[in-house]
């Protein structure tokens, strides 16, 4: 009699992908600076900057932000 459990199917896990076009790493830069400003991070002027001088990936990996996951881990929401 046949079993599943020997022959399980192994499914590749999801990578996080980084954004390959400029504007989506713009539009995480938007998104960390709502984050940053709603935590009250210390770092929101850089962030600020970076937007400005069009350095939106350059300092977003810099950071480690390569994904909207790692927002919250950075800029961490305190709850009052």
């Amino acid at each position: 009699m046949p079993t599943r459990l020997l022959n399980q199917v192994q499914r590749p896990e999801k990578r996080i992908q980084a954004p390959e076009r400029s504007a989506d790493w713009k539009q995480l830069l938007t998104k960390a600076i709502q984050q940053a400003e709603a935590s009250g991070d210390r770092r929101l002027e850089g962030l600020k900057r970076a937007l400005v001088d069009g350095q939106a990936e350059r300092h977003l990996r810099r950071l480690g932000i390569i994904h909207d996951v790692d927002l919250s881990r950075e800029f961490p929401v305190q709850t009052p």
